[in-house]
């Protein structure tokens, strides 16, 4: 929580600094706050305070939101200006800490902008009215519960699963590294994800590079699958016929398994990526180690039994573990 609290005042304290920001909340305050209370004076007296409590409903949440808003974008420009993200994705922080922080810090300021609007509005309509109009219980609730939840809500949900941002390697004059990089993190599955690229198109959305990047990967799992797994790293052949057959006689049992892990992916209702290939692997060689003889001597009905029993093995025994919670 501490930790929290650190990065909540460093927020807090470059938005105070920023007097054009703070005017700018003050001013949609004010200005909101007296042409929504005088039109108190054009509401029926029988009428006043039901329209007295809508206008702290709905105006004081708006702007709260509102302010939050604007507070955040004008932090996160700062920050990508100065170079401070690249400094707190450095720090012993948790990228829930620091977003937490961000969250916390952003909040309070738009809140207490919330809250003098709900003042002002208070005093004006009062100013205009003919009788004591103060807020009713359940609005009173409203502003110093809802409000501030819902403003941490907004403010929270608007950059919770994606992060980019452009980085430099390096910050020194003499550094060879000033090209402009772009990180871009994904929350995926409970885990961040981050991935640089040269690519500043905004066609490419932090998914879009996830994606891209996901399938640029998949040929890195291949040949890491065949060279470990399969046992390729080592050639035992030396002449080019014997090492053409190991490697065909590879690729035929990785695709083997590939095929009845789509088919056990398929029966299930599962993506394939949900199966380990080093554990359907060892369940489909000490199936067929076992059952070697029968498959020599075997009809066509007893070898497609085979590999259903072995698709089946594969869906009860080789899922991935669930994905570890992001810090």
């Amino acid at each position: 929580m501490n930790k929290i609290w650190v990065v909540a005042k460093k927020e807090m304290k470059g938005i105070i600094k920023t007097r054009s920001q703070m005017l700018v909340g003050i001013f949609f305050a004010v200005w909101f706050s007296v042409i929504t209370a005088v039109g108190v004076k054009t509401v029926e007296e029988s009428a006043v305070f039901d329209q007295f409590n809508n206008l702290l409903f709905y105006f004081v949440l708006m702007l709260g939101i509102f302010m939050a808003y604007l507070f955040s974008g004008r932090v996160f420009f700062n920050e990508k200006r100065e170079g401070i993200i690249e400094t707190l994705l450095c720090t012993p922080l948790s990228l829930r800490e620091i977003w937490s922080g961000k969250v916390v810090g952003v909040t309070i300021p738009a809140y207490l902008i919330a809250l003098l609007t709900a003042a002002l509005i208070t005093i004006i309509a009062n100013i205009f009215s003919t009788s004591m109009l103060l807020p009713s219980p359940a609005i009173v609730l409203h502003v110093f519960l809802v409000v501030p939840a819902f403003i941490a809500a907004a403010n929270a949900l608007k950059d919770m699963n994606e992060l980019d941002v452009k980085v430099q390697l390096a910050k020194s004059r003499n550094s060879q590294f000033k090209t402009e990089l772009r990180l871009v993190g994904i929350l995926h599955e409970g885990e961040w994800r981050f991935y640089v690229t040269n690519i500043f198109d905004a066609i490419f959305t932090p998914q879009v590079i996830y994606e891209l990047y996901s399938k640029r990967w998949i040929i890195e799992i291949f040949f890491n699958d065949i060279k470990h797994i399969l046992k390729l790293s080592h050639i035992f052949s030396k002449n080019k016929n014997g090492i053409m057959v190991e490697i065909y006689s590879a690729l035929i049992f990785y695709l083997l398994v590939r095929i009845m892990t789509a088919i056990a992916a398929e029966n299930t209702g599962r993506k394939m990526t949900d199966f380990s290939f080093k554990k359907s692997v060892e369940i489909f060689s000490a199936f067929f180690l076992a059952q070697l003889s029968e498959l020599i001597r075997g009809t066509k009905a007893k070898i497609i039994a085979f590999f259903q029993k072995v698709v089946s093995a594969i869906a009860c025994n080789c899922l991935k573990p669930p994905p570890r919670a992001t810090a």
